[in-house]
């Protein structure tokens, strides 16, 4: 099962929650990266002549990851999910630009999904609208 999957499976459960799940596997596939670049650089280090032949799976954030994330956070009705989508997009973002991610470019998909989070933000209400009204 990869890791897209679980990611996008989150992505359209509605249950409390699933965002958070969904943006911590994005979290863990960066993590996972980042522990297999290390270990590439101190393998080039050590220069070792007796390659065992292991071959390293690399685990790495796609555009459909973030897009994924961005959907499961536009579903979740919380106050803060437009905030959310948006700090995902900027890592993606990032992932792309500064880090060379190629897979992580951002496209119309991606950006819809943060625009779709907006747009189903709750109306945040003031309370009694005639307390409102009688100070002016």
């Amino acid at each position: 099962i990869s890791y897209n999957s679980v990611i996008d499976a989150w992505a359209r459960c509605r249950e409390d929650g699933s965002a958070n799940k969904a943006e911590a596997i994005l979290d863990r596939m960066n993590q996972l990266y980042k522990k297999t670049q290390q270990q590439q650089q101190q393998k080039k280090k050590k220069r070792d002549d007796h390659d065992n032949g292991a071959t390293i799976v690399v685990v790495r954030p796609s555009s459909f990851s973030y897009t994924s994330v961005m959907n499961a956070w536009s579903k979740s009705q919380q106050p803060d999910m437009a905030i959310n989508a948006y700090n995902i997009l900027q890592r993606m973002i990032s992932d792309y630009e500064n880090d060379g991610n190629e897979s992580a470019q951002p496209d119309i998909v991606s950006v819809t999904a943060f625009l779709f989070a907006c747009a189903n933000m709750p109306i945040i209400r003031d309370g009694d609208d005639d307390e409102h009204q009688s100070n002016y």
